[in-house]
């Protein structure tokens, strides 16, 4: 049988098998895409995919719209943001959101036990963390008393955020009465690009915190008696340069 002969019997099969599902009121379900001018459509759902990565609009295009009001848009994967500009409205996070260029923020939690109070002095220090270069910033700081401090022999405590630089100590936050028994009374709040005061290669971030009436400790063991403030710490990374 040639080539052609069999064309011709497939063909005649295809056709006969179209015809009986007619007879019978069978059906045959084709999803199809439509290319009308700018806009393509399916009558089923459409897959985009590759075995690499998939541009959208990562050439030309002045603006791209994913979704629609009223619809909810799923990404399943890692999201990175790496523009300099984000607007968004009634975002709501259910899980950890990392912000490459904005500011990210960080809470630390000092109380009475901490070891820095252990000192035999009326000036302690606690390192909350340091910033990775020179190029990553502080671009906000809140202290925030959650339970007052008090000790044997301390009439009173203050406490404020800088470097571990000589005189950069409240640099990035001023002294704050940390003997307050309210919660509702912080200090601190968000800032635009906050540097060091002068050079400073030190790049860790201090709560300094000093006693009246007698120091913090023994050397071993803490005067203190009860106390704990939360200290939030947005940070942002500079871009780097060309």
């Amino acid at each position: 049988m040639t080539n052609m002969n069999k064309f011709f019997v497939w063909a005649s099969v295809a056709i006969g098998l179209v015809v009986a599902l007619s007879l019978i009121g069978g059906t045959i379900a084709l999803a199809s895409l439509n290319f009308s001018g700018t806009d393509i459509t399916g009558d089923a759902g459409i897959a985009i995919d590759g075995p690499n990565a998939v541009s959208i609009g990562a050439s030309s295009s002045t603006g791209i719209t994913i979704g629609h009001s009223g619809i909810t848009t799923t990404m399943p994967g890692s999201v990175t943001v790496t523009g300099t500009t984000t607007t968004v409205h009634d975002l709501a996070i259910n899980g950890t959101l990392t912000w490459d260029g904005g500011c990210v923020p960080t809470t630390y939690t000092a109380t009475y036990t901490d070891s820095a109070f252990h000192v035999a002095s009326t000036t302690a220090t606690k390192t909350l963390f340091s910033l990775a270069s020179s190029r990553e910033k502080l671009c906000g700081a809140v202290i925030d008393p959650q339970v007052a401090f008090a000790g044997s022999g301390i009439s009173g405590m203050t406490c404020s955020l800088g470097s571990a630089t000589s005189g950069n100590s409240a640099v990035y936050l001023p002294s704050l009465n940390m003997a307050q028994t309210t919660e509702s009374v912080s200090q601190g709040g968000l800032f635009s690009g906050r540097d060091l005061a002068v050079p400073d290669s030190n790049l860790a971030v201090v709560l300094t915190c000093l006693a009246t009436g007698g120091n913090f400790g023994t050397g071993g063991a803490t005067h203190l008696t009860t106390g704990k403030a939360w200290i939030t710490v947005y940070t942002t990374t500079l871009p780097a340069g060309n």
